[in-house]
């Protein structure tokens, strides 16, 4: 059964262990997760702004359009997860991983994000302005009609990844990993013509 609209802010849930809960446009502010262990739970416009959710396991879990806004993942793992439109502004994401993550319209805007392995994972629409991805992976993933506007692509690994329609113009990049189809494409996004 659902839980709507309720607020579990400043709580502490330190080391639970939560499987298939489900909770809609509730509010987790400055909630404590450290440590907590959350399988297929569905979290639909939910709040988790100021949350500490360091070292927390997250196995197939949905995170619909929720904020974690200023939260703390230091170490978190986040595996076989959609975190479709969530928004990570201004969140500690030191030494955090996604595995096989479904991260759609996810906002990554300023986030250091370097050595991240997003290799394979699906990142279409997610925003990227202004993130540090240096030495990133991000091999195979799908980045169609994502925002890097203003990233820092420092031997960034794209070989594979789906770059369609996306703008590289006001990219940062310095011995980025590319294929040759993805080579072409930079040239003729700062104005080459091949052939």
């Amino acid at each position: 059964m659902s839980q709507v609209s309720l607020d579990f802010s400043h709580k502490s849930f330190v080391e639970v262990c939560w499987q298939g809960e489900e909770y809609s446009r509730c509010k987790f502010l400055s909630t404590n997760f450290q440590e907590a262990e959350l399988t297929g739970c569905h979290f639909d416009e939910c709040d988790f702004s100021g949350a500490r959710l360091n070292a927390g396991l997250f196995s197939q879990c949905n995170f619909t359009n929720c904020r974690f806004v200023g939260a703390s993942f230091f170490v978190a793992s986040f595996s076989e997860c959609r975190l479709l439109g969530s928004d990570f502004t201004s969140a500690d994401l030191g030494g955090v991983t996604f595995s096989d993550c479904d991260l759609s319209f996810v906002n990554f805007r300023h986030q250091s994000l370097k050595k991240q392995n997003f290799s394979g994972q699906k990142l279409a629409g997610a925003d990227f302005y202004g993130a540090d991805l240096t030495e990133a992976n991000l091999s195979n993933a799908d980045l169609t009609e994502a925002s890097l506007a203003g990233a820092t692509l420092l031997k960034t690994d794209l070989r594979g990844a789906t770059l369609d329609r996306v703008d590289l113009k006001t990219v940062t990049f310095d011995k980025t990993k590319l294929d040759l189809s993805q080579a072409g494409y930079f040239a003729r996004c700062y104005g080459a013509e091949l052939g």
